[in-house]
């Protein structure tokens, strides 16, 4: 077993874990979406990321590729929420809106993981 590995493997998939826990509740009510775990979620996607960029193959890229779009879109998804609650003040109105953003970086960081799971098995053979 490679420390490096398991470590950089834990990272990748607690910031899967942490766009889930962020993105699942009612689109409709921001009271369901706790921005403090959006913002935990941004800086283990940064962390992720950064140790993402040791790959040197194809996969590796496509795999870095996903995590740096899901890190824009939930960087995004935190500016669109600080907008609307401190500029337009209707943050309520506009929640579908910000928990969709982060639902498309739950899909990369999803495409991220199953690159890293296709990666990982082809290395075995």
């Amino acid at each position: 077993m490679e420390l490096n590995k398991i470590l950089t493997n834990f990272i990748i998939f607690a910031a899967l874990a942490l766009n889930i826990e962020f993105v699942l509740g009612d689109f409709d009510n921001i009271n369901e979406h706790n921005l403090n775990i959006l913002y935990i979620a941004i800086v283990i996607n940064i962390i992720s990321t950064i140790a993402k960029f040791g790959e040197n193959n194809e996969l590796g890229n496509l795999i870095v590729s996903s995590s740096i779009l899901a890190l824009v879109q939930l960087i995004i998804t935190a500016i669109t929420w600080f907008y609307f609650d401190n500029y337009e003040h209707n943050l309520v109105e506009n929640s579908r809106e910000i928990v969709s953003i982060a639902f498309g970086a739950l899909i990369f960081n999803s495409l991220s993981v199953i690159m890293l799971i296709i990666d990982t098995t082809r290395l075995k053979r």
